[in-house]
């Protein structure tokens, strides 16, 4: 990743910070953005709803329920222009299939459902990690994004509806009363009338495809913001960056002051008279070495609320009451719809339902105070560079292990016979060593667990440090009592050697 290239400034922010940037970068990229859109996701979008022209509401579902894919195509219009980098015609139509096609399972299965989609996606995307590495990296930077990495998705929600609604309610003011359609039928008919083809149905699609194209850049720009502050922080990309510019910025001059060095250093030395204690005493004189005072007031007596805070609550009062009433009045204007605003509440309430089992689901873990192990733990192939996978092993661990020793080999065959008690250790024995392991690391977990011959396997690691790293070889007499004494053999648990 080319991090000095990154047109917006890269330092740690806050996440209403970030979000902004991400913000910001939406605005002046909107164009792009919005050309994007056109080209890879209008098209898509007419064909569902021409396939499905016979149950239009069919069609406008599945456009709902494949937006995660439709919202690729502003993150990677983002991630370019984020680099400077313009894409073409060409090159989005070229993207097309990966954006539609790749991960189709995994985006509208568990990323449509998540309500951390927005910050899930560029990990997905543009890091293109999976397995137990997307989930790693998925935990932490969400851990980083708190619950804005949520409110994202509530705030496109509401702003699509309230986009929608508000679009409707100006078309209608503009309709004279004359040529206004009998809304009480079309109300009677209830969602029928939105299952086929006429000028309503069409009307409400209109204007929902509208707010979604209007309203997602920006809320993808958000998620992509907040993802950016959180690799900021947890990478340092602010001070990779500095030290980028600053290795470049002092290359030249660099090299001019250490040949100018290599002519002064060729002279005599002289002695130069300096008092390390006088230094010292300088130093200590600075104003950060010195000891600060501040006077703070702090009331020692009750104390009694500005009245102008009451006249401010009561000016909110009368200001939610001005807005009810407007909301009824507006109501009022629909008192004809009632099938219609009963199907309207019954999806609000199902879809506060999913949402507060979907937040249940996802912090009961978190409030947890036991955490359930993973029930399987992935095996570890390496500790300290030496595989330690079963299939590495000869099928007779001391039998090669003699033959390394009657060629001389002592370093080889120490190695072997470690590197299969470790096998032995790690997939029978169940000891939880990691890649990361030293050696005393090793005898310290394994002493941890019983029935893993602890006292043998720090024996045969005394010998293999001495051989590995000393250089010295233990006399014949031991090592035949170590390989007569193996208690590691594959396929055997420790049950079976009791």
């Amino acid at each position: 990743m080319r991090l000095e290239a990154i047109t917006a400034e890269v330092r740690p922010r806050n996440r209403w910070e970030a979000m902004d940037l991400g913000l910001v970068l939406a605005r002046k990229h909107y164009s792009a953005l919005l050309k994007a859109w056109a080209v890879l996701v209008l098209p898509m979008w007419a064909l569902i709803l021409i396939l499905c022209r016979d149950r239009l509401l069919v069609g406008l579902a599945l456009i709902w329920w494949t937006e995660p894919l439709a919202e690729r195509v502003p993150l990677l219009v983002l991630s370019r222009e984020m680099f400077g980098e313009r894409l073409t015609i060409r090159e989005l139509l070229r993207h097309g299939r990966s954006i539609w096609f790749r991960d189709f399972y995994h985006v509208l299965v568990r990323v449509r459902m998540s309500l951390s989609r927005y910050i899930l996606l560029p990990v997905r995307q543009l890091e293109e990690l999976r397995g137990r590495a997307f989930q790693l990296r998925a935990a932490g930077i969400v851990n980083q994004c708190g619950a804005l990495s949520w409110v994202l998705q509530v705030w496109h929600s509401v702003m699509v509806f309230s986009l929608s609604l508000s679009m409707a309610a100006f078309l209608l003011a503009l309709i004279p009363e004359r040529y206004a359609p009998d809304w009480e039928a079309l109300f009677d008919l209830g969602f029928g009338s939105l299952n086929r083809i006429n000028p309503v149905s069409m009307g409400v699609i209109a204007l929902y495809l509208i707010s979604v194209t209007l309203v997602t850049p920006f809320c993808v720009a958000a998620g992509f913001g907040l993802y950016l502050n959180a690799r900021t922080k947890m990478e340092g990309w602010d001070i990779e960056i500095a030290f980028r510019k600053l290795a470049a910025r002092i290359a030249g001059p660099a090299l001019s002051l250490f040949l100018c060095l290599g002519v002064v250093l060729s002279a005599d030395a002289v002695e130069d008279d300096w008092d390390p204690q006088a230094a010292v005493e300088e130093i200590l004189a600075e104003p950060e070495f010195k000891v600060h005072t501040k006077e703070v007031w702090i009331p020692s007596g009750p104390q009694t609320i500005d009245p102008e805070v009451f006249g401010i609550f009561e000016s909110l009062t009368r200001w939610f009451a001005q807005v009810a009433e407007i909301l009824v009045g507006f109501l009022g204007i629909f008192s004809g719809a009632g099938p219609i605003l009963g199907w309207i509440k019954f999806v609000l309430i199902g879809v506060a339902a999913a949402i507060l089992i979907l937040a249940i689901v996802k912090w009961s873990k978190t409030f947890s105070t036991r955490r359930k192990l993973d029930k399987k733990r992935p095996e570890v192939q390496s500790v300290m560079g030496m595989s330690v996978g079963k299939e590495s092993l000869p099928k007779d661990v001391i039998a090669a292990v003699r033959e390394l020793l009657a060629k001389g080999d002592f370093e080889g065959g120490m190695a072997l016979l470690y590197r299969g008690a470790l096998v032995w250790l790690i997939h029978q024995g169940q000891v939880p060593i990691q890649e990361c392991d030293t050696e005393f690391d090793c005898v310290a977990r394994v002493q941890r667990v019983e029935g893993t011959e602890a006292r043998y396997f720090e024996w045969l690691t005394r010998i293999w440090s001495a051989a590995a790293y000393g250089a010295r070889r233990t006399g014949p007499e031991e090592i035949e009592r170590l390989l007569q004494a193996w208690p590691y053999r594959l396929n055997q648990n420790r049950e079976g050697r009791r």
